[in-house]
């Protein structure tokens, strides 16, 4: 299965001027977010959730899981994407809405796997994680309380 996964191509912080953090920098890149192209022979999940990567985000000030990213799987020949405001791919978005929960989970998935991507076609075969990984899906919505 085929994905496209936003990401972060230049980070948040240097679109600022390091003197005042309200001002936009005047350097900045064309397109500060670009999309990944994810291969992977396996199922993916809300989360963003693969058999390689899994996102779990977590809310450091209360301990709580974040609302996962929603998949939506791939029709026809339209690639398989996670749910996403999409004015957040404009070339012009403001810095501060890059903070945008979904975005930052998608981001993070995207860029392991492009980074992956970088060391396996390196490297001329695919790393392993790990052996024998199985993937579990716990649905909150199907368990009891």
């Amino acid at each position: 299965m085929r994905l496209s996964v936003p990401r972060l191509v230049q980070d948040r912080l240097y679109l600022f001027r390091s003197d005042d953090k309200d001002a936009v920098n005047d350097m900045l890149l064309a397109r500060p977010t670009s999309y990944t192209k994810v291969t992977d022979d396996g199922p993916f999940f809300d989360g963003p959730v693969s058999p390689r990567v899994a996102v779990i985000d977590i809310n450091a000030n209360e301990g709580s899981l974040r609302p996962s990213s929603k998949f939506v799987a791939a029709t026809g020949r339209i690639d398989g994407r996670y749910e996403l405001d999409e004015a957040l791919m404009d070339p012009d978005v403001d810095p501060l809405s890059l903070e945008d929960t979904h975005f930052v989970q998608q981001s993070v998935f995207a860029t392991v796997y492009h980074t992956l991507q970088f060391f396996e076609e390196l490297l001329g075969h695919p790393i392993k994680w790990s052996t024998n990984v199985k993937v579990e899906v716990y649905n909150s919505s199907s368990a009891s309380h």
